[in-house]
């Protein structure tokens, strides 16, 4: 097999079509994207027009040679330009056992990090697909939690979606000495800030021991950092995405920072 992924062409929504044998197939495919089944080749270019454009939305075909083989597409959810959301996964029900569903599923990953410069990829699928959610674990997608479970009406039932997700791959390296100012708001996101509570001040980043373990960082043996390195950005955001790892020669905190934060939330 020679397996290549290409934008979507109007002449393939034939194809991809009459892989939908049934209604219960479309839903679990498309949820209440299209109204009504059997949907046409015209629906599918109809759909295409009004939803895919080519920027914050892509559509794309995979093919073995000449035959399409698979589609799927990937769009940018809100404004966060580092994540894709893949959907409307689907390949040629004829050739099952081939491995064409992990093979699409991870070519198209492979495009969202490398082409689109992502570092998260997404994707919701229904809890009544075992064969699909089996598929998305072995590309390495891992289940995550939603406070809100994403649900839709379908063929007279209420479908629950699983929510997965697959981050850029981490290297692990010396910290730079140029990156450890950012430990610091690192630090900050992490001290946990109940909602109903006052919000901790930022004067527990000028703490000493904060400044100690900020400025000896990287510099006792043993001591490095996991870094996805095209993900620095929302990490500084966000505080994900960046484990840090210390050695046992650094200098603990845990019992003064308890202490610490509640004195400066009584201060504030």
């Amino acid at each position: 097999m020679s397996m290549t992924l290409r934008p979507y062409q109007m002449t393939d929504a034939v194809i991809i079509t009459s892989w939908l044998k049934s209604e219960y197939l479309m839903r679990q495919w498309c949820a209440d994207r299209y109204e009504h089944y059997p949907v046409t080749s015209e629906d599918m270019n109809s759909y295409h027009e009004r939803y895919i454009d080519g920027q914050r939305s892509r559509a794309l075909t995979m093919t073995d040679v000449d035959e399409v083989v698979g589609y799927i597409t990937l769009r940018t959810p809100a404004d966060d330009t580092t994540e894709q959301r893949l959907g409307f996964v689907i390949v040629d029900d004829s050739k099952r056992g081939r491995g064409l569903g992990k093979t699409l599923v991870s070519m198209s990953v492979k495009y969202a990090f490398e082409t689109l410069g992502a570092t998260k990829v997404s994707l919701g699928v229904f809890e009544n697909n075992p064969s699909a959610i089996h598929c998305y674990e072995v590309a390495g997608f891992h289940r995550v939690s939603r406070q809100d479970t994403e649900s839709y009406p379908c063929l007279g039932e209420t479908w629950n979606c699983i929510e997965m997700e697959q981050y850029a791959d981490a290297i692990i390296r010396d910290i730079k000495s140029d990156e450890t100012p950012l430990l610091t708001e690192f630090l900050y996101e992490a001290i946990f800030q109940p909602q109903d509570a006052p919000k901790v001040s930022r004067i527990v980043l000028q703490e000493p021991m904060i400044c100690a373990y900020v400025n000896g960082f990287g510099r006792a043996p043993a001591i490095s950092a996991v870094w996805q390195q095209s993900a620095v950005s929302l990490s500084m955001r966000h505080g994900q995405d960046l484990g840090v790892h210390t050695a046992k020669s650094m200098p603990p905190f845990r019992n003064w920072q308890f202490r610490y934060i509640r004195n400066i939330v009584e201060e504030a």
